[in-house]
C-alpha cells in the first residue's frame, strides 16, 4: 500500500470512529419500554476493530515517514517544516491585517492611530514563506504516492 493510500484510510477509519460515537451514544440509552435502534454490544465491537485499525496504520504511517527520505530529510521532519510555515504565514497574515486596518477620524481633534510596521515588507515575506510550504508540500505529496508501507 502507497503512504498517501494508508493516510487516506487514516482518514476514513477517524470518520467512521466519529460516526460509530454519534451511534452509540444514541443507543446507550432508552426510554423504558422503547426498542434498541442498533446493538450497542455490536457497535462497540466496530468501534474497537476500527480502533484497533487505526493504531496500526498511524503506527505504519508514523515509521514510514521516519524512516523515508527527501533531500537528505526524513519525511517527518519535512512535514513539521511545512506545518510550521504554514502556522507562521498565517500569523503573519493575522498582523497584516491588523495593520491594514484603517481607523476613520470623524474630527481633527480625535486620536490619529499609525501602523508601524511595513505591510509591503511583511506581505512579501508571507509570499516567500508560502511558496516555500508549497514546494515542500509537492515534495511530500510526490512522496507519498511513491512510497511504499508495510502495515502488520
Amino acid at each position: 500500500m502507497k503512504l498517501a493510500e494508508a493516510l487516506i484510510e487514516r482518514k476514513e477509519l477517524n470518520t467512521k470512529i466519529a460516526r460509530l460515537k454519534a451511534r452509540l451514544l444514541d443507543n446507550v440509552l432508552i426510554q423504558e419500554g422503547d426498542t434498541l435502534t442498533e446493538d450497542p454490544s455490536e457497535l462497540m465491537r466496530e468501534f474497537n476493530n476500527s480502533f484497533d485499525r487505526l493504531t496500526k496504520v498511524v503506527n505504519a504511517i508514523n515509521k514510514t515517514n521516519v524512516e523515508t527520505k527527501v533531500e537528505g530529510k526524513s519525511l517527518a521532519q519535512l512535514i513539521v517544516e511545512r506545518d510550521l510555515l504554514i502556522k507562521k504565514a498565517s500569523i503573519m497574515r493575522e498582523i497584516v491585517g491588523k495593520a491594514s486596518n484603517r481607523v476613520d477620524r470623524y474630527s481633527r481633534s480625535e486620536i490619529l492611530i499609525l501602523t508601524t510596521i511595513d505591510v509591503n515588507q511583511y506581505q512579501k515575506q508571507i509570499d516567500d514563506i508560502s511558496a516555500e510550504a508549497r514546494k515542500l508540500d509537492s515534495k511530500i505529496q510526490f512522496s507519498n504516492w511513491n512510497t511504499e508501507v508495510e502495515l502488520d
